[in-house]
Protein backbone atom coordinates (compact mmCIF):
# COMPACT_ATOMS: atom_id res chain seq x y z
CA UNK A 1 0.00 0.00 0.00
CA UNK A 2 2.76 2.13 0.85
CA UNK A 3 3.80 2.30 -2.56
CA UNK A 4 0.55 2.45 -4.09
CA UNK A 5 0.18 6.07 -2.42
CA UNK A 6 3.56 7.11 -3.77
CA UNK A 7 2.99 5.94 -7.04
CA UNK A 8 -0.50 6.27 -8.08
CA UNK A 9 -1.07 9.97 -7.37
CA UNK A 10 1.71 10.35 -10.48
CA UNK A 11 -1.64 8.89 -12.38
CA UNK A 12 -4.16 11.81 -11.56
CA UNK A 13 -2.61 14.55 -14.31
CA UNK A 14 -3.47 11.34 -17.02
CA UNK A 15 -6.67 11.27 -15.28
CA UNK A 16 -6.21 7.31 -14.74
CA UNK A 17 -6.38 8.16 -10.98
CA UNK A 18 -8.63 10.60 -8.96
CA UNK A 19 -7.64 14.27 -7.79
CA UNK A 20 -8.70 14.00 -4.50
CA UNK A 21 -5.96 10.78 -3.65
CA UNK A 22 -3.68 11.91 -6.27
CA UNK A 23 -2.87 15.20 -3.89
CA UNK A 24 -4.58 17.81 -6.16
CA UNK A 25 -7.50 18.45 -4.36
CA UNK A 26 -6.95 22.89 -4.59
CA UNK A 27 -5.79 22.47 -8.04
CA UNK A 28 -7.14 24.98 -10.46
CA UNK A 29 -6.55 22.44 -13.42
CA UNK A 30 -8.95 19.93 -11.32
CA UNK A 31 -12.47 18.96 -13.49
CA UNK A 32 -15.65 20.79 -12.58
CA UNK A 33 -19.00 20.76 -13.36
CA UNK A 34 -21.39 23.33 -13.63
CA UNK A 35 -25.28 22.97 -13.40
CA UNK A 36 -27.78 25.99 -15.01
CA UNK A 37 -31.54 26.03 -14.72
CA UNK A 38 -33.21 28.67 -16.72
CA UNK A 39 -34.82 31.56 -14.76
CA UNK A 40 -38.40 30.32 -15.23
CA UNK A 41 -37.09 26.91 -13.97
CA UNK A 42 -36.18 28.21 -10.25
CA UNK A 43 -39.92 28.24 -8.99
CA UNK A 44 -39.06 24.22 -9.57
CA UNK A 45 -37.05 24.56 -6.69
CA UNK A 46 -37.84 24.35 -3.16
CA UNK A 47 -37.06 26.90 -0.54
CA UNK A 48 -34.43 25.15 1.15
CA UNK A 49 -32.82 24.69 -2.55
CA UNK A 50 -32.91 28.37 -3.44
CA UNK A 51 -30.14 29.67 -1.50
CA UNK A 52 -27.66 27.38 -3.54
CA UNK A 53 -29.26 29.10 -7.11
CA UNK A 54 -26.76 32.47 -7.54
CA UNK A 55 -28.60 35.06 -9.12
CA UNK A 56 -26.24 35.64 -13.06
CA UNK A 57 -23.84 38.83 -13.07
CA UNK A 58 -26.15 40.11 -16.22
CA UNK A 59 -29.52 40.36 -14.54
CA UNK A 60 -31.19 39.75 -18.26
CA UNK A 61 -29.40 36.76 -18.20
CA UNK A 62 -31.57 33.47 -18.35
CA UNK A 63 -29.93 30.90 -17.22
CA UNK A 64 -28.59 30.42 -13.40
CA UNK A 65 -25.82 28.65 -11.40
CA UNK A 66 -27.11 25.94 -9.05
CA UNK A 67 -23.84 26.05 -6.32
CA UNK A 68 -23.94 22.10 -6.03
CA UNK A 69 -20.60 22.87 -4.57
CA UNK A 70 -21.96 24.82 -1.56
CA UNK A 71 -25.02 22.48 -1.55
CA UNK A 72 -22.87 18.98 -0.66
CA UNK A 73 -20.76 21.00 1.55
CA UNK A 74 -23.87 22.68 3.98
CA UNK A 75 -25.90 19.02 3.61
CA UNK A 76 -22.83 16.97 4.33
CA UNK A 77 -20.06 18.92 6.17
CA UNK A 78 -17.67 18.00 3.14
CA UNK A 79 -16.44 19.42 -0.37
CA UNK A 80 -18.02 17.62 -3.47
CA UNK A 81 -15.91 15.28 -4.38
CA UNK A 82 -13.54 16.68 -7.68
CA UNK A 83 -14.82 14.51 -10.49
CA UNK A 84 -16.62 14.85 -13.02
CA UNK A 85 -18.28 11.68 -12.80
CA UNK A 86 -19.07 12.33 -9.47
CA UNK A 87 -20.55 15.93 -10.26
CA UNK A 88 -22.55 14.85 -13.40
CA UNK A 89 -24.34 11.92 -11.26
CA UNK A 90 -24.94 15.02 -8.29
CA UNK A 91 -26.26 17.25 -11.32
CA UNK A 92 -28.40 14.43 -12.55
CA UNK A 93 -29.92 13.72 -8.91
CA UNK A 94 -30.60 17.23 -8.76
CA UNK A 95 -32.93 17.67 -12.34
CA UNK A 96 -34.61 13.86 -11.74
CA UNK A 97 -35.72 14.98 -8.42
CA UNK A 98 -36.64 18.62 -9.50
CA UNK A 99 -37.84 18.00 -13.30
CA UNK A 100 -36.84 21.37 -14.35
CA UNK A 101 -37.07 19.42 -18.05
CA UNK A 102 -35.75 21.18 -21.10
CA UNK A 103 -35.00 24.60 -18.99
CA UNK A 104 -31.76 22.93 -17.34
CA UNK A 105 -28.43 22.50 -18.58
CA UNK A 106 -25.38 20.83 -17.14
CA UNK A 107 -21.60 21.94 -18.52
CA UNK A 108 -18.95 19.49 -17.88
CA UNK A 109 -14.98 20.84 -17.62
CA UNK A 110 -12.37 18.37 -18.51
CA UNK A 111 -9.33 18.54 -16.63
CA UNK A 112 -7.46 22.35 -17.67
CA UNK A 113 -4.25 21.65 -20.10
CA UNK A 114 -1.31 21.71 -17.73
CA UNK A 115 0.87 24.22 -20.57
CA UNK A 116 -2.02 26.17 -21.75
CA UNK A 117 -4.41 26.12 -19.19
CA UNK A 118 -6.84 25.74 -21.52
CA UNK A 119 -10.35 22.89 -20.83
CA UNK A 120 -12.53 21.10 -23.02
CA UNK A 121 -16.22 21.66 -22.23
CA UNK A 122 -19.07 19.59 -22.97
CA UNK A 123 -23.08 20.93 -23.00
CA UNK A 124 -25.89 18.45 -21.82
CA UNK A 125 -29.03 19.07 -22.06
CA UNK A 126 -31.37 16.32 -20.73
CA UNK A 127 -30.93 13.49 -17.97
CA UNK A 128 -30.91 10.99 -21.36
CA UNK A 129 -27.47 12.66 -22.39
CA UNK A 130 -26.09 12.96 -18.36
CA UNK A 131 -26.91 9.05 -18.11
CA UNK A 132 -25.36 8.48 -21.46
CA UNK A 133 -21.99 10.30 -20.33
CA UNK A 134 -22.08 8.17 -17.19
CA UNK A 135 -21.10 5.29 -19.34
CA UNK A 136 -17.87 6.88 -20.51
CA UNK A 137 -16.97 6.51 -17.08
CA UNK A 138 -14.64 3.09 -15.58
CA UNK A 139 -16.29 4.10 -12.00
CA UNK A 140 -19.77 4.37 -11.84
CA UNK A 141 -21.62 7.93 -11.76
CA UNK A 142 -24.51 7.01 -10.88
CA UNK A 143 -25.49 8.74 -7.30
CA UNK A 144 -26.77 5.69 -4.66
CA UNK A 145 -29.06 7.77 -2.69
CA UNK A 146 -32.10 5.66 -1.95
CA UNK A 147 -34.72 8.36 -2.92
CA UNK A 148 -33.34 9.06 -6.42
CA UNK A 149 -34.57 6.80 -8.91
CA UNK A 150 -34.34 8.59 -12.17
CA UNK A 151 -36.24 7.38 -15.22
CA UNK A 152 -35.28 5.04 -17.25
CA UNK A 153 -34.09 6.33 -20.90
CA UNK A 154 -35.68 3.90 -23.94
CA UNK A 155 -33.10 3.75 -26.80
Amino acid sequence: TMVAAVVLPFFSPSGWFDTWPGWGLYAPSAQRVTLLVHRRAMHDFPDAARPYIDQPADADGPWLRVRLDRWALDALDAPIYPQNRFQIGAAEAVLARYAPGHRARVVRFDRADRWTGERVSTVFTSIAQLQAARSEYFFNARPRRRQFAPPVVQR
